[in-house]
């Protein structure tokens, strides 16, 4: 589908990173509650070996709070961006700032699975030294290397 048959343009670059931000807030929170909560404490020790004593930094492990805001970050991206962004097209941040993500054969929301895979591959743009997540800026539909060539997915602007 082009710019054309939906009647929107593609979303710009800097559109897009702006949706993400927004969209990364509720998780990011989430991660630093929990790891205030629960990172591990640490103190010194003293150990004897062989008759020698060694002071020794023992860490504690971290707090199962810690682990519980982890899930719920994750849960809540999936349901953002897999369920949410996946059924309407737009995630939080897209509703917010006026995008939405369409199917680029049919121009209608790319469902939860490929939305799902969407957001999982998108790990994969930025572990290519970031490279996939700027990929829109020079390409023709403004898509990101491996999520939205991959699942076959534009983010269009509004009318």
């Amino acid at each position: 589908m082009t710019p054309e048959q939906s009647g929107r343009p593609y979303a710009w670059w800097i559109s897009r990173v702006g949706c993400w931000l927004i969209d990364a807030v509720v998780p990011a929170v989430l991660i630093l509650v929990g790891y205030g909560i629960g990172r591990p404490t640490y103190s010194l020790e003293t150990q004897s070996i062989n008759g020698v004593e060694y002071q020794v930094s023992v860490a504690s492990g971290l707090h199962p709070a810690f682990y519980v805001l982890i899930a719920l970050a994750a849960g809540f991206t999936l349901w953002n961006k897999g369920f949410r962004e996946g059924r309407t097209g737009k995630s939080v941040g897209k509703q917010l700032l006026g995008f939405t993500t369409l199917s680029q054969a049919t121009g209608k929301p790319l469902g939860v699975v490929r939305a799902t895979l969407r957001c999982v591959l998108l790990v994969v743009d930025f572990a290519l030294c970031y490279l996939g997540v700027l990929w829109p800026l020079w390409d023709d539909k403004r898509q990101c290397l491996v999520s939205d060539k991959v699942t076959g997915s534009i983010v269009v602007g509004v009318r």
